[in-house]
């Protein structure tokens, strides 16, 4: 999977403040947060620094079992990841399934993208505030706001008693975390996969889906009523501060007389390092082996259908 990146921001305001500190703004990199790709360049290699003004081509190599499933990508510059990915610089990355993997009423579902993005003015505005803020600058900290897809709370026309898959990622400059929840329409959600996988067996029907930064949520989505109904996200179950705070995610507009059954109960089949070690028994001994990348996993070679859903 050929990617090029351009960084076409100036050098201007691109401080270093050391190591393990918010620094080099404007320098940035690219990484594929989920994949099971080689770490080394031309792949994903969050050591890289591409600076104001520079370019690099990366090249993924996805193994032929990489199991299909919900991925994002961002920058991951040390020293400005925050900056950058908790403000808004994030996007969907999608691994396609395998022909027959899944039943036909989960694949023939009509897919909507969702970049959950919580925008802290004020976590910003603190970041900002260690350098001059050339390039970044908030005028005061403000109060916080949910992008999706870069919109405020978009709509979508739904069909009534038809499923919808929602692909899931929630991004934020802090470690808060926030539940989805469907609110009117007769609606209900089934899970689907957490972070890229498949449930064991799937579906299950949940009534919130608690989402962390960086964290992925497939959800199957079925309203039952004509009317309007939102995707609502908020709340923290984050130990560290209690927040109630809540936004529309996205708005429904649920009209129609379409009919569509349950979704069947399925099971996936899990590539090698998927494998359920439930069941297995250990001598206490480990073995760690650290070797050259081979291109693959379990042995296949890199031929997998990769796309990213450009959303910022």
């Amino acid at each position: 999977m050929p990617t090029g990146l351009e960084n076409a921001l100036s050098a201007t305001d691109n401080v270093d403040a050391g190591h393990n500190k918010v620094r080099l703004p404007n320098t940035t990199n690219l990484h594929t947060h989920g994949m099971h790709v080689s770490p080394r360049p031309p792949g994903d290699d969050v050591s890289l620094s591409i600076g104001p003004g520079a370019a690099f081509d990366y090249a993924y190599d996805v193994p032929a079992d990489h199991m299909g499933g919900t991925h994002w990508y961002h920058p991951h510059h040390h020293g400005s990841v925050e900056l950058s990915a908790g403000g808004g610089a994030a996007g969907l990355l999608i691994v396609e399934d395998e022909p027959g993997a899944l039943p036909d009423a989960v694949r023939e579902m009509v897919e909507v993208p969702l970049v959950l993005s919580w925008i802290s003015p004020t976590a910003l505005h603190e970041l900002q505030s260690k350098f001059n803020g050339a390039l970044w600058a908030t005028s005061e900290p403000g109060d916080d706001f949910l992008l999706t897809n870069s919109q405020v709370a978009p709509t979508l026309a739904v069909d009534t008693n038809k499923w919808y898959r929602l692909r899931v990622v929630f991004v934020a400059a802090d470690d808060r975390s926030p539940v989805l929840t469907v609110e009117g329409g007769d609606c209900e959600l089934q899970l689907l996969a957490k972070d890229g996988v498949y449930l064991d067996e799937a579906p299950r029907r949940v009534e919130r889906a608690p989402l962390t930064s960086g964290s992925r949520a497939d959800l199957a989505l079925r309203c039952a009523t004509p009317g309007p109904a939102r995707l609502r996200l908020g709340g923290n179950l984050a130990w560290q501060a209690k927040d109630e705070r809540s936004f529309d995610a996205l708005m429904l507009d649920v009209s129609g007389m379409a009919l569509a059954p349950d979704l069947p109960r399925f099971r996936t089949e899990r590539p090698c390092y998927l494998s359920d070690t439930r069941a297995e028994t250990s001598d206490a001994t480990l073995f760690l082996s650290v070797g050259d990348w081979g291109g693959g996993l379990c042995g296949k070679q890199p031929v997998r259908r990769v796309h990213p859903t450009i959303l910022h």
